[in-house]
């Protein structure tokens, strides 16, 4: 390829550590030219493992590693992956974000809904199952949930951002959660070379 045509493309891929192994995250994270993020995991250690899927979760030092090099971890409200579960509280969510952020900076935090909704048990286990096969290795069933009764929808989020005022978090540290921090990323992330 020539420079010509090598400038006109853009390199926008970031790669998204929320679905890895621990050991293939530590890999991608340390070795990694380009931008990386969890983009929809929580961190375990507040978390815990007694959830479906624990292993989605992230521990705090690939936490720690990621957003020293200036990235966001997105925080979910998935309920298999919250403390919790379905029966998680507002509290437990505001409580996962407040310590995230006391522990990697206000820069470094965001939401990573990953809300989906209206989907059949089957294409649950496909998305599940890896390498697009139908048959998923999990051995947890593959059943559909609740959200939370506090968080039906994405419509929900302009009440969820009230309570992170009431918490003492700026109007500004607001914007930076709800999407600023995302924002940043990417206009680094996206950019051609």
């Amino acid at each position: 390829m020539t420079n010509g045509v090598k400038r006109r493309f853009f390199w926008t891929e970031q790669i998204s550590l929320h679905a890895g192994s621990v050991k293939t995250s530590f890999d991608a994270a340390e070795k990694s030219e380009r931008p990386i993020a969890i983009t929809h995991a929580n961190p375990s250690d507040y978390v815990g493992f007694d959830i479906e899927l624990n292993r989605r979760n992230k521990p705090t030092d690939l936490i720690q590693l990621v957003v020293e090099r200036g990235r966001v971890i997105g925080l979910n409200l998935y309920p298999k992956i919250m403390r919790g579960g379905s029966n998680s509280t507002r509290n437990d969510f505001w409580d996962m974000v407040e310590r995230s952020v006391g522990k990697f900076r206000i820069d470094a935090v965001g939401f990573g809904i990953d809300y989906y909704t209206d989907y059949s048990e089957d294409a649950l286990a496909w998305w599940r199952a890896g390498h697009w096969a139908r048959q998923s290795p999990l051995r947890s069933p593959n059943k559909l949930f609740s959200w939370p009764g506090w968080f039906r929808s994405p419509e929900d989020l302009p009440d969820l951002l009230e309570e992170l005022g009431k918490r003492s978090f700026s109007e500004s540290d607001i914007a930076k959660i709800s999407g600023g921090n995302w924002l940043r990323l990417y206009k680094e992330s996206f950019v051609s070379r």
